[in-house]
């Protein structure tokens, strides 16, 4: 009888350790670290379509191919300056089908996969842009409860508007006192082909869809798990924004403006979120571990997949496509960028 039992026990916690183990090394396959950028000193942002994985490193580009599991250095372009082809500040960087193309303050220069010089386009206004292979999608005032979303051609012609108020704000301005909100969310709209996707309420799962015509399609809408603001998060917020905003807040205070930081009773459902193809990436604040949760939605919002990535990736350097997220971690031993892959098994 005590054999009995004793064999039993055995062979349950055989059974668990296959199971421990089988889960740790699921883990470890599907990510997989790619190679390391050495000439990388400092990553700004991430992009990838198909083979070309483009990195801006303050005000240059960096053009690498990826075959399979390796990666080759193309070649880099760029630099500061106000000519053509030079940038003003570090340029943001978007992909179409044929174009890396750069947005820096009242400029948006097409380049080639070769880093050829196609055409400039100078705009009017000191807004964020977002392109596809149809059209320029700019966006102002975003600081404030309404901002303006307005589309071009690609050739810079005006095409629609669409006046647009956004719940919650980042910043309550009332004269000599600027309350922040902390968690208000960065990320505001994408584009994917003549669509452009906005969050119409970060607090719920709410993103509107417009066509370039300035007309509502619909919306996506979504419930989510609630996670409540502890004051130990509010203190990890607070400490986080003086360290990356020291300059404007001695502004402020130079000039007698009062600064107060409000927090949700519960973060939003929305943290980030980008259209690639057919898929609308979701970042959440829902965490496992040292890991936040990442939804892959249809682009009717119809759940597709759900995976755990590192709390330690960067928005800005992080890209998903052909059913792989792609992101570069900073390895503080060695002093250098590490690019990993990590495939979405729901596809």
């Amino acid at each position: 009888m005590i054999k009995e039992k004793s064999g039993k026990v055995i062979f349950f916690m055989i059974f668990m350790f296959t199971i421990v183990v089988s889960v740790l090394l699921a883990d470890v396959q599907s990510k997989k670290k790619i190679g390391i950028l050495k000439k990388i000193l400092v990553a700004n942002s991430l992009k990838i379509r198909n083979n070309d994985l483009i990195i801006v490193s303050n005000y240059k580009v960096y053009h690498y191919e990826l075959n399979g599991e390796n990666i080759r250095f193309v070649k880099s372009f760029g630099k500061k300056g106000e000519g053509p082809g030079e940038f003003k500040t570090i340029p943001e960087i978007i992909l179409n089908s044929k174009n890396i193309i750069t947005y820096t303050p009242y400029k948006i220069i097409f380049f080639d996969f070769n880093g050829k010089l196609k055409k400039e386009i100078r705009m009017k206004n000191n807004g964020i842009y977002l392109l596809s292979n149809s059209i320029i999608v700019e966006s102002l005032d975003m600081i404030k409860k309404g901002f303006d979303v307005k589309c071009f051609d690609l050739s810079g012609k005006y095409k629609s508007y669409i006046s647009f108020i956004r719940t919650p704000v980042s910043i309550i301005d009332s004269g000599q006192e600027h309350v922040f909100d902390l968690l208000c969310g960065e990320s505001l709209l994408d584009v994917s082909k003549d669509n452009i996707f906005i969050i119409k309420d970060s607090r719920n799962f709410v993103i509107s869809v417009y066509n370039s015509k300035g007309k509502k399609l619909y919306d996506i809408s979504k419930g989510y798990k609630k996670i409540k603001v502890s004051d130990k998060i509010k203190k990890i917020y607070i400490k986080r924004f003086k360290k990356e905003k020291k300059q404007m807040l001695n502004i402020m205070r130079k000039i007698n403006i009062k600064v107060k930081f409000a927090f949700p009773e519960y973060f939003p459902a929305i943290s980030y979120f980008f259209v690639r193809g057919n898929d609308l990436i979701v970042k959440t604040y829902e965490k496992k571990g040292d890991k936040y949760k990442w939804l892959i939605l249809d682009k009717k919002g119809k759940s597709k997949n759900a995976l755990y990535l590192s709390d330690k990736i960067k928005d800005t350097l992080i890209d998903y496509d052909n059913h792989r997220f792609y992101y570069l971690l900073f390895n503080e031993d060695s002093d250098y960028y590490e690019l990993y892959t990590e495939k979405n098994s729901g596809n």
